[in-house]
């Protein structure tokens, strides 16, 4: 099983961005089904963090997609890498709003991404858990 965290910027209008995303979370769920992928995106202030698992060939494939897709801009990996289970067996792909307090800056995610590596095995879950506690708490640490 692999796991690819990614965070990119949305490009169009804002006025347009909860369309788009809701286009993005139906389109992802029926192809993420037929992929046998599994995953949750994260939105915020027009930017996505999404976790995708699968076989790594058919998420290397996606991301190429996702990469020249004009939706985005600054497609940066936070983690590609093999990790020994699913975590979200069920979930083709789920969407959270974060709220408008939180961070979602490329910086921040960077610094949570090493702490994760430097002190955890890469499971789906506590990584997910460990950037949802940083991402809603951060007010805390600024």
């Amino acid at each position: 099983m692999h796991l690819v965290v990614y965070t990119s910027e949305f490009t169009g209008e804002a006025c347009d961005f909860e369309e788009v995303v809701e286009s993005i979370e139906s389109i992802a769920q029926d192809n993420n089904r037929r992929r046998g992928v599994t995953g949750v995106f994260f939105v915020h202030r027009m930017r996505f963090l999404q976790f995708l698992e699968g076989e790594q060939e058919v998420l290397q494939a996606l991301m190429k997609k996702i990469s020249v897709d004009t939706r985005h801009r600054n497609v940066t990996y936070l983690f590609d890498e093999t990790v020994p289970d699913r975590g979200f067996r069920h979930w083709t792909m789920e969407r959270f709003n974060i709220g408008k307090s939180a961070q979602l800056d490329l910086e921040y995610l960077e610094m949570v991404r090493d702490a994760c590596r430097a002190n955890f095995q890469a499971h789906t879950k506590t990584i997910v858990s460990i950037f949802k506690g940083f991402i809603e708490s951060e007010d805390q640490f600024a």
